[in-house]
């Protein structure tokens, strides 16, 4: 199960009103309330086109990337970066093989597929500096099943079902490019390299070495010497085969044995060590978090396996608890035997919707957006069986053990507020298609909302950046059940139209307008489905000073909302009852067509009012949010369709 919060997927946190949110970040941008409308090197501001200006700011050769760290990054005059002293880095072209690169960009130091044993093709040079082989033809470890090849899982590691484009005993293998192998642990078969035995297959080594009955093999795959004579049991720890006997440890403590740096360690029945009262040795808590894979004992353990720190996929080096086979991960994990036996997510392919059915491993899961809406990722999120509209639970279990599926929600969403402790599980439904055909799919009693919004959060939990701050959420469809009394009545935010509730293409019902879509678990402030929400007597018109206070009835009238009233030129303190408009995709505010809907509204100098998507209300230069810097830099590409009507940046 996946909890959907109220600031966004899984980074959001705070369990505060949206009046509270909105507030911080209107104090937020409001500490520079003056608008810089001209460009200038020199000035202060990073503008466009400029890498930095008067100061490198944070930036450093460290950061950068550049091997030598110690050299002095400097701004110049034309407020372009000055790397002269850092030295090289991955990426400028010029292979370092005193760095340990294999190839730059382009540059793959005079290598070819053929002088590497290929039959021919091109070779290409990863991020990270290193060659790879995958364009080269007609060779085992490119990741291209051929003929002859049973799997090509495009390396040559052993411990991973795939070695010499054969298929390991006891390994299973898809005919997927590259391969994909796994195994089971308890299928009867030992995997090669990584089972000392399975059931009853012991690889020729069941017989006890010094007589007795035979080995045994444990759940977990393996040797159990406590049915051998002379070994385990007799209390006399047998040289290596026995880790300790019974009150014989070996003269070992948990001081001894890597990853444990105190407590009292004693004796399993099958004389391996006992390490369940150590201390454990780790500084990282939490799987998924960064790591520095050269710092020992940097991941501590869950469910009894340890954690490594790595890299998956190309991404920065992360905690992950290993396993040997699903059932070790926990909730909504798999075993990745190609990633190395840890325990992962699993991702929904290509052209996946939320709701579609999906594994985690071998048990049912169902497709849920996750991250940003440029994204487009869906992750496989384990289903419980709690039908839609129950309660749920929105603790996150991800990753523990023995969680009962009657209280997870079948199609894995529980949709609650930040920090809340109960939720409502909901079915899936497409928000987009109940936007443009105005036709509500979803059983009688709850309506389909589009959970979009914008991610307000500047920071995580644990202080960092939150590198999704102010970029729009996916367009997640729900269907909302709701209680008599309390009826979500959907409307179109651009026309007032009903979609779902009485007079179905009306206005909403009297004493109502059509506002951003507000219930118990979600503000969809990037969404263009609205609700028929409860106005005051006398609705403020355009302009007009307002308050956004929870729970309270809206100030503006039909088609309007409040909201920032002049995000380019004042403070975003000053709030006022402002006309919707369908945003461009780009979110330009030069598109004549999304500015007709502005006409007749002006400045005090007569300018016409333009057309802004709220994906840029809060941005410091009111520009498409972005992240990162340099080639790194991520700028927004699924901006929200929802704009306002605000008054143009004065010149």
């Amino acid at each position: 199960m996946i909890t959907l919060e109220s600031t966004g997927e899984e980074n959001m946190r705070a369990n505060i009103h949206f009046l509270t949110i909105l507030l911080a970040i209107f104090t937020l941008a409001s500490c520079d309330s003056k608008t810089k409308t001209v460009d200038a090197c020199g000035d202060g501001f990073l503008d466009p086109g400029e890498e930095c200006d008067t100061t490198v700011g944070e930036d450093s050769c460290a950061s950068l990337g550049y091997y030598n760290a110690l050299g002095e990054l400097r701004c110049t005059p034309d407020c372009q970066l000055d790397d002269s002293s850092c030295g090289g880095r991955c990426g400028d072209g010029v292979v370092q093989v005193e760095e340990g690169e294999e190839c730059d960009t382009t540059n793959v130091n005079g290598n070819s597929c053929q002088n590497l044993g290929y039959e021919g093709g091109s070779l290409t040079c990863l991020e990270d500096c290193t060659i790879d082989v995958g364009g080269c033809d007609g060779a085992c470890g490119n990741g291209t099943l051929e003929s002859g090849e049973a799997c090509d899982d495009g390396n040559q590691e052993l411990r991973d079902g795939c070695y010499e484009c054969e298929v390991l005993a006891g390994w299973h293998c898809n005919q997927e490019e590259p391969t994909f192998c796994y195994r089971t642990c308890g299928d009867g078969v030992r995997a090669e390299y990584v089972e000392e035995c399975d059931g009853n297959d012991f690889g020729g080594n069941e017989y006890c070495p010094e007589g007795g009955t035979r080995i045994l093999c444990t759940d977990g795959c393996k040797f159990d010497f406590s049915m051998c004579d002379g070994l385990c049991g007799d209390g006399v720890k047998l040289g290596l085969l026995e880790e300790c006997d019974g009150s014989d440890l070996g003269g070992q403590s948990c001081h001894d044995i890597p990853g444990f740096d105190g407590g009292v360690l004693s004796c399993l029945p099958n004389c391996h060590f006992d390490t369940s009262a150590c201390s454990e040795l780790c500084y990282v808590e939490d799987n998924f978090s960064p790591c520095d894979p050269l710092v020992e004992y940097e991941c501590c353990s869950h469910n009894d396996f340890p954690s490594t720190c790595t890299a998956v996929g190309g991404d920065d080096p992360v905690c992950l608890q290993t396993c040997v086979d699903h059932d070790d991960c926990g909730w909504s994990l798999f075993c990745s035997a190609a990633s190395g036996d840890v325990c992962l997510w699993m991702d929904c392919g290509q052209g996946s919707l939320d709701g579609d059915p999906c594994l985690v491993g071998d048990r049912p899961g169902s497709c849920v957006s996750v991250g940003k809406a440029m994204d487009e990722h869906l992750r496989c999120i384990e289903d419980g069986t709690l039908a839609a509209g129950s309660t749920c639970n929105l603790d996150d279990v991800t990753g523990q053990l023995s969680i009962d599926p009657a209280g997870m929600c079948a199609d894995g969403l529980c949709l609650g507020q930040n920090g809340g402790i109960h939720g409502q599980c909901v079915s899936f439904c497409d928000a987009l298609t109940v936007y443009q055909t105005h036709v509500d799919p979803c059983p009688a009693g709850a309506t389909c909302l589009n959970t979009s919004q914008i991610d307000w959060n500047e920071s995580l939990d644990d202080g960092s950046v939150n590198p999704n701050f102010n970029f729009r959420t996916p367009d997640q469809g729900v269907c909302h059940v709701w209680q008599a009394g309390n009826e979500i009545e959907s409307c179109d935010l651009l026309t007032g139209q009903v979609i779902r509730g009485p007079n179905p293409g009306g206005p909403c019902p009297a004493g109502k307008v059509c506002a951003v879509m507000k219930t118990d678990f979600v503000q969809a402030w990037a969404s263009l489905i609205g609700r028929c929400s409860t106005a005051i007597a006398y609705p403020f018109a355009e302009g007009t000073s307002c308050g956004i206070i929870s729970g309270a009835p809206e100030d503006c009238a039909a088609g309007l909302q409040c909201f920032v009233a002049d995000p380019f030129n004042t403070d975003n303190d000053t709030l006022a009852c402002r006309r919707f408009c369908h945003a461009p995709a780009a979110g330009s505010i030069t598109d004549a067509e999304a500015n007709a809907a502005c006409a007749g509204l002006v400045d005090g100098s007569g300018n016409p009012f333009v057309c802004l998507t709220i994906s840029r209300f809060f941005t410091h230069d009111r520009e498409l949010p972005t992240f990162g810097t340099g080639g790194d830099q991520v700028t927004e590409t699924h901006p929200s369709r929802l704009g306002f009507c605000v008054p143009p940046p004065v010149n």
